[in-house]
């Protein structure tokens, strides 16, 4: 995995985990798909059965519902370290949109990939 994709996500872990050298490599022999998305574009789509994950890298996003009357609700704001549809691992169907709001850097993790390492 590129080194600023692995950064990333250590970063956030050990603000508010204790990570040890085997947390550290088990994190940095993620295989992350690298992809570079501009501002106001969806990540993952209600109604999609996701097979990975986003971690955020550069930039920011967020998660939001369409409501009855077709507006956007924001449900959250998403900085980089956070890997904002994590509960995909165990919801099946996203029930709710992953947007960028600003010009992001994003790493894909393979729900298999995340499954293991977190075993």
């Amino acid at each position: 995995m590129p080194a600023n994709l692995a950064s990333a996500l250590i970063t956030k872990l050990a603000v508010s985990n204790h990570l040890d050298g085997e947390d550290i490599r088990a994190i940095q022999s993620l295989r992350i798909r690298e992809r570079h998305l501009g501002a106001r574009e969806i990540i993952v789509a209600d109604g999609v059965r996701p097979g990975e994950c986003c971690l955020i890298v550069e930039g920011f996003a967020f998660r939001s519902k369409t409501t009855a009357d077709g507006e956007r609700q924001v449900l959250s704001l998403h900085i980089p370290g956070d890997i904002p549809d994590l509960q995909s691992l165990h919801l099946g169907i996203m029930d709710h949109d992953l947007v960028s709001l600003s010009p992001c850097t994003l790493g894909f993790i393979s729900h298999a990939e995340l499954t293991e390492v977190t075993a």
